[in-house]
């Protein structure tokens, strides 16, 4: 089987674990996950408005990133100002990223009308390594839908496997 074949299988595992996941989910949690699912995939299809559209409308927003070489990406405002930047990052970004994301693990700890969030988003792109990183989020809910405030991404190296 081809590789192309190959990526569209796990390509169709992932979308279909993911509706069945979602489904079994209290309904905020479901909401959350979606959200941030909602999120990643607005990134890779390069949609600023999408994206920024998942971010909370106000001016306390936050991101950090920790990449794997020890460099930190620091980002704080409000949501134009974050659709603004997405808009401007992305125009210097060639196409879409076909990349595939799983989150797995997620712990979701809801009190009154604010989450906490924290999963491992492994991702996939054929021709490319794959990335893991741990992730933190914090929403909070304005009127029936969550929106994030604060976003923290750790990139790591997993521990290899080893073969029995």
């Amino acid at each position: 089987m081809n590789r192309v074949c190959q990526f569209g299988i796990i390509l169709g595992f992932v979308l279909f674990s993911r509706i069945l996941i979602a489904q079994s989910l209290p309904a905020d949690e479901r909401a959350i996950c979606i959200v941030i699912e909602r999120e990643a995939q607005a990134y890779l299809n390069r949609n600023a408005t999408e994206q920024a559209s998942c971010w909370a409308n106000h001016t306390e927003l936050s991101q950090r990133v920790s990449l794997g070489d020890g460099r930190v990406v620091v980002a704080q405002g409000e949501q134009t100002a974050l659709r603004r930047g997405l808009t401007s990052s992305f125009r210097q970004m060639a196409e879409p990223d076909s990349s595939v994301f799983v989150n797995r693990d997620y712990r979701i700890r809801i009190r009154g009308d604010a989450a906490f969030v924290t999963f491992c988003q492994v991702m996939s792109c054929h021709g490319r390594p794959t990335t893991h990183s741990q992730q933190v989020r914090y929403l909070e809910r304005e009127g029936e839908q969550w929106k994030i405030v604060h976003v923290g991404v750790m990139y790591f190296e997993p521990e290899p496997t080893v073969d029995r």
